[in-house]
């Protein structure tokens, strides 16, 4: 399979080579942010170096990285008009975006299946006990969200560069302060990268919990499949459980599910599926056609579960303010 290799870089170019002395393409491109497990500012490279390996099948691939003194010039981000949709494109897919910044469609092109595929960052506000006259909060164990729906991580659209290359095109968007995320396709690649930073949560008297949820056409009837700890895929049906009479209560948190690898949801004619880098928790279940992920949460109550203190870390960061927490993570589609 090939992958994009990322290198990060101080000097002002790098030259990369098979052990045969074969030139391997480069490409430059601004890093992300660049952080600590505690949200600190890692002083990490301003730029990253990306290339191309093919590796075997159980197997690896080595090469020879080394200083170059002449710079392989970083691309110029460019911001994109709201008079001209940015659209990725490689051998096998095309990814839309809509004027507003929002990724919109992904279109395999070998087989000509177009999925409207409208990506938003959301937040739920967690529930501190005055849900339906009960007292459970959420909290570290519990996901119990206010029944009012989501609301936008930010009001308007998002702000977006493009950078294009030898190796992979890519979208960078930051919605607001604390939500930025890059859209990467690489060349020859037959899935989408998302790259985002989610963090720090502002909190106001009720604390957040954020997901990333994929609006599409696809007609899944309440269904989608998540997978048993990287094994078997299993279905996950709205409102229901297989081997008991489920009297559902509370229609987010009761239709969410573990997802350690993977979740995807279809129909007769299309399908959409997402990996994750880490263990995350979703629903393709809430509302058809929607397909989401939780990705950071901070709630001000504690759920009375043993821990004995709300999911608001502090002791490692600013003291007691909470500014520099932060979450990292990837998903492929």
């Amino acid at each position: 399979r090939t992958e994009v290799v990322e290198l990060p870089i101080n000097s002002p170019g790098v030259k990369v080579q098979t052990l045969d002395g074969k030139e391997v393409a480069v490409q430059i491109v601004p890093s992300l942010p660049s952080v600590t497990n505690y949200g600190r500012p890692a002083g990490g490279a301003k730029n990253t170096a990306l290339f191309a390996a093919n590796v075997p099948a159980v197997g690896f691939k080595a090469f020879r990285v080394a200083s170059a003194a002449a710079a392989t010039s970083a691309p110029v981000p460019v911001a994109a008009s709201q008079d001209d949709p940015v659209l990725l494109e490689n051998e096998f897919l095309k990814v839309e975006f809509a004027k507003t910044g929002e990724l919109e469609r992904i279109t395999d092109k070998a087989t000509g299946t177009s999925v409207q595929a409208k990506q938003s960052w959301l937040y739920y506000t967690p529930s501190h006990g005055n849900v339906s006259n009960q007292t459970q909060n959420s909290g570290a164990y519990i996901f119990r969200p206010f029944p009012n729906g989501t609301a936008p991580v930010i009001d308007g659209p998002p702000t977006i560069t493009v950078l294009r290359g030898d190796v992979a095109d890519e979208v960078q968007q930051t919605f607001g302060t604390w939500v930025s995320q890059r859209i990467r396709l690489a060349k020859g690649a037959r899935y989408v990268e998302l790259t985002f930073t989610v963090g720090p949560i502002p909190i106001d008297v009720n604390g957040k919990e954020v997901v990333s949820r994929i609006t599409t056409d696809i007609a899944n009837n309440g269904i989608c499949y998540t997978d048993s700890n990287g094994r078997e895929m299993l279905q996950r049906k709205r409102d229901f459980r297989p081997t008991w009479t489920l009297n559902q209560t509370e229609p987010v948190a009761g239709n969410y599910f573990p997802v350690t690898t993977a979740m995807f949801i279809k129909d007769n004619s299309k399908q959409l599926t997402v990996l994750t880098d880490a263990s995350q928790a979703g629903t393709g279940c809430v509302a058809d056609g929607e397909l989401e992920l939780m990705v950071h949460r901070r709630t001000l109550w504690d759920d009375a579960r043993g821990v004995g203190e709300p999911l608001n870390e502090t002791e490692f960061v600013a003291p007691y303010d909470g500014d520099n927490q932060g979450d990292w993570g990837r998903h492929f589609g």
